[in-house]
Order: C-alpha cells, then sequence, then structure tokens
C-alpha cells in the first residue's frame, strides 16, 4: 500500500497551526515553517510540477463552485526530510476536503491526491478520493456516515462495490471511527477511513493495518493518538 494511497483514504483532518506544534510528537511528520518553504523554493516545486494548474481543472469537473484555497497551503515533511507533504483545501465542497502533492527532499513530484466530498439533494455526500487523477474511491455516504453505495479500487486494482449491506466496522475500528467524529471530523471522511482501513486490515492484517494506521497519523496529528490510544484502552468507550 503505497504513501499516497494511504493518505487519500485517510486525509480526515486539516492542520493548525495550534495542530502543528503537536505534529511531530504523535506523527513523525513536523510542520515546515515559512522561512524553510522559502530556502528549499517549495513555490517552486509546485509550480514546476504543473499539477496544481492540472487539480484545478479536475475538481471543476464536479463543480464550477469549488476552488482550491490558496491562502490556506500546508507543508508539513517527515522528521527524516525526506518527503515533503503540500496540501491545500477545497472551497466549496464539505469539510475535510483537499488536494494533496507529495515531494520528495529534492523537489520531485512524487504522487498527488483528491479527496473531495459534495452534499447531494438529498443530503448524502458524493465522496470521491483520486490518486494521480484515477479515481480510487467513490461513494454516496449519508450524513451518519454509513455507505448508501459506491465502489473503491484496492491496492490489487480489484474493484470493491459497496451497498447498504456493507459491512461496518466493529470493536477498535467501530470505538475508533465514532472517536474520531466525536471530534469533529466530517462523516464521510470517517466512512473512507473505516472503509479502506478495514479493507487493509481484514486482507492483511497486521502490516497492513499498521501502515493505514500509521497514514491515519499523518494527516490527522494529535486526535489520533488520543483516539487510538483510548479506544485500545476501552473499545466501548465511543
Amino acid at each position: 500500500m503505497c504513501l499516497a494511497f494511504v493518505l487519500a483514504v485517510t486525509s480526515v483532518l486539516t492542520y493548525s497551526p495550534a495542530q502543528a506544534q503537536n505534529t511531530a510528537k504523535n506523527t513523525g511528520l513536523v510542520a515546515v515553517k515559512e522561512l524553510e518553504s522559502w530556502y528549499l523554493n517549495i513555490d517552486q516545486w509546485v509550480s514546476s510540477s504543473g499539477k496544481l494548474a492540472s487539480a484545478k481543472k479536475e475538481i471543476l469537473k464536479y463543480s464550477d463552485k469549488l476552488a482550491l484555497d490558496e491562502q490556506q497551503r500546508y507543508i508539513v515533511k517527515t522528521k527524516e526530510e525526506n518527503a515533503y507533504l503540500v496540501y491545500y483545501p477545497i472551497k466549496g465542497a464539505e469539510k475535510d476536503s483537499k488536494y494533496y502533492m507529495i515531494f520528495n527532499n529534492k523537489g520531485e513530484f512524487l504522487e498527488d491526491i483528491l479527496m473531495l466530498g459534495l452534499k447531494n439533494e438529498d443530503s448524502t455526500i458524493h465522496s470521491v478520493a483520486q490518486k494521480n487523477n484515477q479515481v480510487i474511491f467513490d461513494a454516496q455516504i449519508r450524513e451518519d456516515g454509513m455507505i448508501e453505495s459506491g465502489y473503491a479500487i484496492l491496492p490489487n486494482n480489484v474493484k470493491k462495490e459497496f451497498s447498504k449491506s456493507t459491512v461496518t466496522p466493529e470493536g477498535w475500528w467501530s470505538c475508533f471511527n465514532n472517536c474520531l467524529a466525536a471530534q469533529g471530523v466530517a462523516a464521510w471522511a470517517v466512512a473512507i477511513v473505516g472503509t479502506m482501513c478495514g479493507i487493509a486490515c481484514a486482507a492483511t492484517f497486521g502490516i497492513g493495518c499498521a501502515i493505514c494506521f500509521g497514514g491515519i497519523s499523518v494527516v490527522s496529528g494529535s486526535v489520533v493518538g488520543y483516539c487510538s490510544g483510548t479506544c485500545q484502552k476501552d473499545p466501548g468507550a465511543y
């Protein structure tokens, strides 16, 4: 399971300056400050990749009311400084919709991710995740986080169809998902986390779970540490 796929199914919170202070402790990532961004010329990385312009066009395919919030850009890096994640909230979409770009420490573009939630007239959320312009998750999700219909493309390129009968997470995952929701994470994003990471755990119990959980930590920050620890101690806490 590649980093981009993990990020796609686990992008559930936006880093704020306050959250960034706790990022290193909880996730192995640290916020990139403006001076460092200027020194590395990360703006040039983004511009040279040409991906930002294509992302702007891509989101307009879903709605002409969408736009990347370039004033609220966030940049984080691994502690080893071998990977940088640049991402933007999406204006006009549901909470926690974002566009991600991943670079190595030489400024070379690696992959990008689009996570998008759009409210339908019946109040369900059309939830989409794309990796490198390829859809890997597309579903209609209720406001309570239950999947009505849709599909996901698994790491082995197998298409998994969803329906109202899709099994909801139980035990630790159920507690973890409910905890994220209680902390204000959008239900449609929580549904993607529970569904896709649940699949990873079922298919490759152990390493698959660890990688997926690591991905959640990458994007979610300190909330993940709290929810994980609480639910490990008491799966019935949420």
